[in-house]
């Protein structure tokens, strides 16, 4: 019987033995009989993990090709991994002593030509998590992008399954349209770049480090800050954050949120609006989608509401509101597109995830104060907006949450001159 390695990709496996193309095929992979697909997933995909995405039990795959003589094995290959308290730490501190970023680069991606993003991701994590200032780790950042050129797996894949009108497929759009603005020498508008990056930071950094993965999070948001703080000075990274968008961010994006979550970022990007482009497709089974809810009564001490009617109330006060319960959960807000952007996938998870690493100490602070009974109410003012944090205590006094009400006085002050 003749032994084929299970871990060479699907257009070597083929190139090297013809005869299986048509097992493949009885087996249910179809896509290869497109040249195209052949030649681009192919040469990426393995023959294991495309039965695992397609649902095809590998058992039945060993014995469809041991029917035709195969066995189908697993050679050994060399395994990698990252010491971040040596490995990581030492690429960084070459920056540190005023080494030229290519040549760091380049030494980085002979030593791990073959290492996974999500190991990189975790080793970086594993440094913010040693105390490492997460402006070091930021510019591990353009050192390790390099390695991912041209060779994402599910890059590739994605743009082989995303449907028009996905958030990431928009997203993508912006990307390649601001890439023609580099590349045409043109000067990059500072309130498109913004959208594009608040709608990455607020729709996808954010959920990540719900889901428990910081780590881009941290990472990206401080470099984004960076770059809009000097847009004309920062273009080489500006390209640089588009290749780690489109091959890093994305498709972890992609691995990792439930296609209801999908639908909740779409319903939720109109909020910050289009970035460089004007109009975007629709994706129709997002369109129908509706968070599961209660159609019932609201049962108050000193009355009855429909959810339609407390809703409507909330909407036509001259506040926003927005509480937050007892753990620091996002629980409700009264409008989503106000002085504020407040996406809905935002409910339901921790408010720092909703905030730039540097101001969620101080969000922190302020919770914790109102948790010991130290404060009961904070006030900030951000232009013509007051900004009121009031602490929510229930009749025996226990903490139940921060209520956030926000008031535009521009209206007001605007009529008093």
């Amino acid at each position: 019987m003749k032994q084929i390695d299970k871990n060479k990709k699907v257009a070597e496996l083929i190139s090297e033995n013809p005869e299986i193309k048509d097992i493949m095929i009885s087996l249910g992979f179809k896509d290869i009989t497109n040249p195209m697909a052949l030649q681009t997933v192919g040469k990426i995909m393995t023959l294991e993990k495309g039965a695992q995405i397609k649902g095809i039990p590998w058992e039945k795959v060993q014995a469809a090709f041991a029917e035709h003589g195969f066995e189908l094995a697993s050679k050994e290959t060399k395994t990698f991994s990252i010491d971040p308290s040596n490995d990581l730490e030492s690429y960084i501190l070459r920056l540190q002593q005023g080494e030229d970023l290519e040549s760091v680069r380049a030494d980085f991606v002979k030593a791990y030509e073959n290492v996974s993003v999500q190991e990189i991701a975790n080793a970086e994590q594993e440094l913010i998590n040693k105390g490492m200032p997460v402006p070091e780790v930021q510019r591990l950042c353009d050192v390790h992008s390099a390695l991912f050129h041209g060779k994402t797996e599910a890059e590739v894949l994605a743009d082989e399954q995303i449907p028009a009108g996905h958030p990431v497929s928009i997203m993508k759009l912006e990307n390649q349209i601001l890439k023609q603005y580099l590349d045409q020498n043109r000067e990059i508008p500072y309130v498109e770049l913004k959208k594009h990056y608040k709608k990455k930071e607020e729709l996808i950094l954010a959920q990540l480090d719900a889901l428990g993965y910081p780590g881009p999070n941290q990472i990206m948001w401080g470099v984004d800050d960076e770059i809009l703080h000097d847009i004309p000075n920062n273009r080489s990274r500006i390209e640089e954050m588009i290749f780690k968008e489109n091959q890093i961010l994305f498709p972890l994006a992609l691995e990792k949120f439930s296609k209801e979550m999908w639908y909740q970022i779409y319903q939720d990007m109109p909020i910050y609006g289009n970035a460089f482009i004007s109009e975007v497709a629709s994706w129709p089974e997002a369109e129908t989608y509706r968070r599961p809810g209660n159609d019932g009564f609201l049962h108050f001490e000193n009355g009855d509401l429909t959810v339609a009617q407390f809703e409507a109330i909330c909407k036509a006060l001259p506040v926003e509101l927005t509480f937050i319960d007892a753990n620091d959960i996002n629980r409700f807000f009264s409008i989503t597109n106000g002085v504020f952007a407040r996406p809905k996938t935002a409910l339901n998870r921790k408010v720092y995830s909703c905030h730039p690493p540097r101001v969620q100490p101080i969000v922190k602070q302020m919770l914790s104060d109102f948790k010991s009974h130290k404060r009961n109410k904070v006030e900030r003012w951000f232009k013509n907006t007051r900004i009121q944090y009031v602490a929510i205590y229930d009749q025996e006094d226990q903490y139940m949450g921060c209520l956030e009400i926000v008031q535009d006085f521009s209206e007001i002050l605007k009529n008093h001159q």
